[in-house]
């Protein structure tokens, strides 16, 4: 079967959202699984919204990730993920790790306490789009 990735999007979309994920994390979580499908990653696309239900329903995996600074040091810091999926903390995880390294040069952000954050190369592409890899 074929599905349109924008139908797929969306559908994805909802369904976190029925799980209890607020709108914009949703937004994150699908945008980063169907990306995976996007690239051929099976193993890291949206077959894995089973999983993820599933951790949601038996209260291995809250569905409102609330990311915390727990460590902060400038160019180094410790966030913690509150057991939240961790698409939510890898994001917020880059985002602040590109913008240390424009203030300080370089930066280190490790996370803590999260989930199954997706593809890796989902991050990677991200820094990457802001600038950090020449």
């Amino acid at each position: 079967m074929l599905v349109a990735a924008d139908a797929l999007r969306r559908q994805l979309e909802v369904l976190l959202g029925a799980l209890g994920v607020p709108a914009a994390q949703a937004v994150v979580v699908a945008d980063n699984l169907l990306e995976a499908d996007l690239r051929g990653v099976d193993s890291h696309g949206s077959h894995l919204l089973a999983l993820y239900t599933g951790r949601v329903r038996s209260g291995h995996l809250r569905p409102d990730t609330v990311v915390s600074a727990v460590v902060d040091r400038g160019s180094t810091v410790v966030l913690d993920g509150g057991i939240g999926f961790g698409q939510i903390a890898g994001v917020a995880a880059v985002d602040l790790a590109v913008e240390r390294a424009r203030e300080h040069g370089t930066a280190t952000v490790a996370v803590r306490e999260i989930t199954h954050v997706g593809a890796l190369g989902y991050y990677t592409m991200r820094a990457a789009a802001a600038g950090c890899f020449h």
